[in-house]
């Protein structure tokens, strides 16, 4: 048996430790749903181009592992290849994700993703997991209205449910 040595600080060149996935990680140490994941990760998605990009960063911060990855991996890239989805994740417009928008007594009301399109309009996403409900749809509702009230140009509402993928829009 061989053994190889090596100085003993090099080990330090080869640990990364993630002080952040404790956030993602119930106190019984199991992993929060999928759902969750999901979201979280297209928050940080502001065009198809940046799917890659995120999902490995993740996987790197030690907030993903690579089982879990490669599920949510297909469903993202599934999703973002229709497109229906893909415009609202488009590079040509600009997106905010989780932009308050503020109300009259001080409150605010977050939607999920809000994307800028080149011709001055709006549209509103928001992303769900489970059957679709008319709750959700109220939920978006409130958010055109409250724009709309700004006098900003809503153009389309959507609906995107994540595993298993369904698209709700322009009710």
């Amino acid at each position: 048996e061989e053994v190889v040595r090596g100085k003993p600080e090099e080990w330090r060149d080869k640990l990364r430790l993630s002080f952040e996935s404790n956030r993602y990680w119930g106190l019984g140490g199991e992993a929060r749903p999928y759902g969750i994941e999901a979201h979280r990760i297209l928050q940080e998605i502001e065009s198809v181009d940046d799917a890659d990009r995120v999902l490995e960063q993740w996987e790197v911060d030690g907030l993903l592992n690579a089982s879990a990855r490669e599920g949510l991996e297909k469903d993202i890239r599934d999703m973002l290849a229709r497109p229906e989805v893909a415009k609202y994740f488009d590079p040509a417009s600009r997106s905010r994700n989780e932009a308050s928008i503020l109300l009259p007594n001080g409150g605010a009301q977050r939607p999920d993703r809000l994307v800028f399109h080149p011709d001055g309009g709006v549209s509103i996403v928001d992303f769900k997991t489970g059957a679709p409900s008319a709750k959700h749809r109220q939920q978006v509702d409130e958010y055109a209205n409250l724009l709309n009230s700004a006098h900003v140009n809503v153009v389309n509402r959507a609906l995107i449910y994540v595993g298993p993928y369904a698209l709700d829009e322009n009710w």
